[in-house]
């Protein structure tokens, strides 16, 4: 669960370092929950090489999925 949490505040905040803030944990904490949730799915959720962040198609429909899980 900590895989998606560190997923969705990223996408939320548009930022790895910002969720990280929020969830006080280290940046690189955040960046391995999320590789390991891509490695995990056998997907690549984000696209890293934009700023702000933003979502692949495969991350768009996981995203969707998470939102219920964090309310």
């Amino acid at each position: 669960m900590q895989q998606i949490k560190g997923f969705y505040n990223t996408v939320r905040f548009k930022s790895i370092s910002e969720a990280a803030k929020m969830m006080n944990l280290t940046q690189s904490t955040v960046t391995l929950q999320i590789q390991s949730l891509e490695r995990d799915l056998g997907l690549k959720l984000l696209k890293r090489d934009t700023k702000p962040i933003s979502l692949t198609k495969d991350g768009e429909e996981f995203y969707e999925l998470a939102c219920p899980l964090m309310q």
